[in-house]
């Protein structure tokens, strides 16, 4: 168990770490979320499946009654599913417009005069681990750069993505994440495994839900050419 210790806050509630820590909240609440009708989609197709047989062997009789229930019951499990997916949507668009008006506040409460990082914060933990955050002039915009093309994203994103929408989302709001912390860590080491570790949801995001057929093909190369010209 990690204890995290905060040593020195120039804000009681806007901070670098403020920003790091609500979209973690808001994928949490979302993977945390009811699994009802997590299966809808395979039922209603297995649902369409029996119906057509059933259409075709069962005939007449008090058996036509099934194929009703079993509509029936595809059309509550996509409704659910749909009322799911949808509750699950305005979450993340609520935890990034969140991160964006907090990313706001902190650049209204910069001192542009201050020649330095400010809102730092000190973070340790078990066995001498420790973090220092803090923005300046130049890390405080691609912050709020961040937080605005985040919830532009979900959006444009808003109808599109129906499969496995709880993982897309979740990496969303991790990607945004790992981007802030490469921007507010002051530490080097911890800048560098920041700055590699977007490369992960990135992988995933542009791997399973592109656009494009060599959508798997597209998320190697991206991972390879950009780690290799990291290292």
């Amino acid at each position: 168990m990690l204890y995290v210790y905060i040593k020195k806050l120039q804000m009681n509630i806007i901070s670098p770490l403020t920003l790091l820590i609500v979209p973690l909240i808001g994928s949490l609440i979302i993977l945390s979320w009811p699994l009802a009708a997590n299966y809808a989609s395979s039922t209603a197709s297995s649902a369409q499946l029996n119906l057509l047989q059933s259409n075709r062997a069962l005939g007449k009789g008090e058996l036509q009654q099934q194929p009703q229930a079993i509509v029936l019951s595809t059309l509550k499990k996509e409704t659910a599913l749909e009322k799911r997916n949808s509750n699950l949507k305005k979450i993340a668009i609520l935890t990034s417009l969140v991160n964006f008006i907090l990313s706001i506040v902190l650049w209204i409460q910069f001192d542009s005069t201050y020649i330095g990082y400010q809102f730092i914060t000190d973070i340790s933990g078990l066995e001498g681990a420790s973090a220092t955050l803090g923005v300046d002039g130049i890390s405080l915009f691609f912050v709020l750069l961040t937080t605005f093309i985040t919830p532009i994203a979900l959006l444009s994103s808003h109808n599109d993505i129906e499969k496995n929408l709880k993982f897309y989302l979740v990496s969303i709001l991790l990607l945004e994440t790992l981007q802030i912390a490469v921007f507010v860590v002051l530490d080097l080491l911890l800048f560098y495994i920041f700055f590699e570790s977007v490369l992960i949801p990135l992988f995933f995001i542009v791997g399973v839900w592109g656009a494009s057929s060599a959508k798997v093909r597209a998320a190697f190369l991206l991972f390879l050419y950009t780690l290799k010209s990291q290292c």
